[in-house]
């Protein structure tokens, strides 16, 4: 993410592993999510856009805020 501009610009990156879980299978793993999801943002239908649940596994964060030098 990168926000602003010149000296108020920011920006957030974050590197790692990825896994790639199919919303289709909906393997059990993934039901806490779900629920925690449908009951976050309503309804059944609140992932019917998603294709696949991408999860990143953080190994290493960068952030920079040019507003503080």
């Amino acid at each position: 993410m990168i926000e602003g501009e010149g000296d108020a610009d920011r920006a957030v990156m974050t590197e790692g592993p990825v896994v790639l879980h199919d919303l289709q299978a909906r393997p059990s793993r993934l039901e806490a999510f779900l629920r925690g999801w449908r009951e976050k943002h309503g309804g059944s239908g609140a992932l019917d856009w998603a294709a696949a649940l991408i999860e990143l596994r953080p190994a290493r964060l960068f952030s920079s805020d040019a507003a503080r030098g």
